[in-house]
């Protein structure tokens, strides 16, 4: 245990927080930090979340028939509320709008007029004058809720999603068709950010996590201690003891990365949704999980890569001569994985979710086969590290 602290200190070395911390709000910055700032994207996504978490306290996480009728006359009451407004906007008086259905008409006719792509500034000012006065993107977000609601009691999800199925897909949509589930209501822009934050916010797991890890062994060789461990069988134990070392420690960075990010998503609303199924007609889940039991799936997900990447790095330092030759490696590592956990999700969709009227790459549970062979190969490559270490001679 004395030898295991003393390795995890060793990897801990403070240049390299340092550095870690620097890259890690870089990479906020330019990556991870706009699904955070615009997790809830634009006043109309806004007026659907608060919406959301209105109807949530009311009806809890899906809609009956009862409660749709009761939103139906909420639509209604919104839409008064729209008229009272408009008296107190006056390029609306000027434009004789009395009622929403007159803005709407008055919107559909400047539409038709510059369709052909002449510019009317001032019929353009007026309309976004009474759209940002007003609850109009409530108003919106309501009818869509109602539009979504009759499409998916009326309808048939297989029928809706019309594309090209796998027969997997075709049951999972039969599947969700009898259940409550595709009468939730979360709002598809939540997962549009998710979706776009898990992306980054893995590929950021495996790039700490290299940066962390890449001097490990390295540093011994360079400093000529190899020979000396090598000279006796306690001392190529060493080596074991760096392996757990360097997991405990890919483990615990991990594990800080996604407390810093949940704070920041919870800081956002997010807590809100935890009870929300996720199903929507741009995201069909595999499984009936809520909106928090997802996330802690991806953060479940994000610690497997996290200890899985510290594997094949510590190899890859054992194996390299500097750190120039450690640094070509952790590079190509790092293609390899960013590909494999970035470009997955872009091909099925997000993770554990399928879109059924596009043609990709759709199996179910496809990011557990994968993950699983994954840290498969890094248990080997570990293994085959510490039986060539302990029988190899002394050079």
């Amino acid at each position: 245990m004395r030898l295991l602290l003393q390795e995890i200190k060793k990897i801990w070395n403070p240049v390299i927080v340092i550095i870690i911390m620097a890259f890690g709000l870089i990479y906020y910055v330019l990556f991870s930090g706009f699904y955070i700032q615009y997790y809830v994207n634009g006043s109309d996504d806004q007026a659907v979340f608060d919406l959301t978490a209105e109807w949530s306290q009311k009806y809890g996480n899906t809609l009956e028939y009862n409660e749709y009728e009761e939103i139906a006359q909420q639509l209604e009451d919104e839409k008064l509320q729209f008229a009272d407004q408009l008296k107190d906007i006056p390029l609306a008086v000027e434009n004789s709008i009395t009622t929403y259905e007159e803005f709407r008409a008055f919107e559909n006719d400047y539409y038709d007029r510059t369709s052909d792509g002449k510019v009317e500034p001032d019929t353009e000012r007026t309309k976004w004058t009474i759209i940002n006065n007003s609850n109009f993107f409530r108003i919106q977000g309501i009818e869509q809720t109602i539009q979504y609601y009759k499409l998916k009691s009326e309808g048939d999800l297989s029928d809706f999603f019309n594309g090209d199925h796998t027969d997997a897909e075709a049951e999972r949509l039969i599947e969700l068709n009898q259940s409550a589930v595709k009468f939730g209501y979360i709002p598809p822009g939540i997962l549009d950010s998710t979706t776009g934050l898990t992306i980054s916010f893995m590929i950021w797991v495996i790039i700490s996590v290299i940066i962390l890890l890449s001097p490990t062994i390295v540093r011994d060789r360079l400093n000529r201690m190899q020979n000396l461990q090598f000279s006796s069988f306690i001392g190529r134990s060493i080596l074991l003891a760096q392996i757990k070392a360097s997991l405990v420690s890919a483990a615990i960075l991990t594990v800080l990365n996604c407390l810093i990010y949940g704070v920041l998503l919870i800081s956002k609303g997010a807590l809100v949704l935890k009870d929300f199924y996720l199903y929507s007609y741009s995201y069909v889940p595999w499984f009936d999980w809520t909106y928090g039991t997802y996330l802690l799936v991806l953060a479940s997900m994000a610690l497997i890569i996290g200890v899985m990447t510290g594997g094949f790095t510590v190899f890859l330092s054992r194996y390299s001569r500097n750190y120039i030759g450690m640094l070509i490696k952790s590079v190509l590592l790092l293609g390899v994985l960013i590909f494999t956990f970035s470009m997955l999700p872009i091909v099925t969709r997000p993770f554990f979710m399928f879109n059924p009227m596009s043609l990709r790459i759709r199996v179910k549970g496809i990011e557990f086969i994968l993950l699983g062979a994954l840290a498969l190969c890094s248990v080997l490559v570990i293994g085959i590290a510490l039986v060539r270490q302990r029988h190899k001679e002394l050079s």
